[in-house]
């Protein structure tokens, strides 16, 4: 088996916009507006290359001018972006409004496109899949395609649930999965519990790791009847956008080591992501993440 990790799903143009004010809807307000790589898994994938891991990127751009912004901003990160296919439509955007403390309001994504990632397109890259020490996913898949991803990958397969409309694709379908990431509305539209003890409870039936996003009051990371619940108090918040990419991205990086210190490393690295104004910071490297890691208890 190889060391590198291909990260599988939505690769788009971010567009963040963040309030120079007191936030109020139904009005035109100051702020600052700023254009950047993203997607899901296209995160999670630059999270991890920053970390100096091997990162493959499989995901479809449309044949658009938006595709070769998105190229161009690709090749300005470590991630391995070759096997990405090109289809007719339009390729991934998500635009997103933030509140003048960075805390996300709304968000609107075109991820359509990421529907036309097929099972024959993996197929092509089996070799690659095969040797990887870990895949990641999002939902923005087709459920035939995160089915196929499941059954035949699911034990080194790490999924994100994106949004409660896309995590419902992963229901009857979890049976064999290593870790599944989701927040507390994913999880409840998954198991019809509000409580995210009784959703880890309900998930950890058939997914061997659950990690439940609980926002601004940390995350709770469960495997069978062992659980870490770390409360989330970052000094300074830029933007919160990235932070559950990153999050993702340090429970795959720390794979292996007990289950306290890899919640700790995970939310460090979630920290790391919110002093920045863009959904991943390019500043993240290990020593930075050891310094907040000491903030982490």
């Amino acid at each position: 088996m190889s060391e590198h990790i291909v990260c599988i799903g939505g690769l788009s143009l971010d567009i963040n916009a963040t309030s120079a004010k007191e936030f109020k809807l139904h009005d035109s307000l100051p702020g600052y507006v700023n254009f950047s790589l993203g997607g899901v898994a296209t995160n999670i994938a630059h999270n991890l290359a920053l970390l100096q891991e091997e990162v493959y990127l499989l995901a479809v751009l449309g044949q658009d001018i938006q595709s070769k912004i998105i190229k161009d901003l690709l090749a300005q990160t470590p991630i391995d972006y070759s096997y990405v296919a090109y289809e007719l439509g339009n390729s991934g955007c998500y635009c997103s409004v933030a509140d003048e403390n960075g805390e996300m309001q709304s968000a609107i994504a075109d991820t359509f496109i990421g529907e036309l990632l097929s099972v024959s397109y993996l197929r092509q890259h089996t070799a690659l899949l095969e040797d990887a020490k870990a895949i990641v996913c999002d939902c923005n898949l087709s459920e035939e395609v995160l089915v196929y991803l499941i059954k035949n990958y699911g034990f080194k397969l790490f999924i994100d649930g994106v949004s409660t409309n896309k995590v419902i694709k992963l229901k009857n379908h979890l049976k064999g999965l290593k870790h599944l990431k989701v927040n507390i509305y994913e999880g409840e539209a998954l198991t019809a519990k509000k409580e995210a003890f009784e959703i880890a409870k309900v998930l950890n039936e058939e997914v061997e790791e659950v990690c439940i996003s609980l926002s601004d009051q940390g995350f709770l990371l469960c495997r069978n009847d062992y659980h870490v619940l770390l409360r989330s108090e970052p000094e300074h918040i830029v933007s919160t956008s990235g932070a559950g990419d990153a999050l993702v991205a340090g429970l795959v990086y720390s794979d292996g080591i007990n289950l306290y210190e890899r919640a700790r490393f995970a939310l460090s690295c979630a920290y790391v992501a919110m002093e920045s104004e863009e959904a991943v910071n390019k500043e993240l490297d290990i020593e930075l993440i050891d310094r907040r890691y000491e903030d982490v208890a």
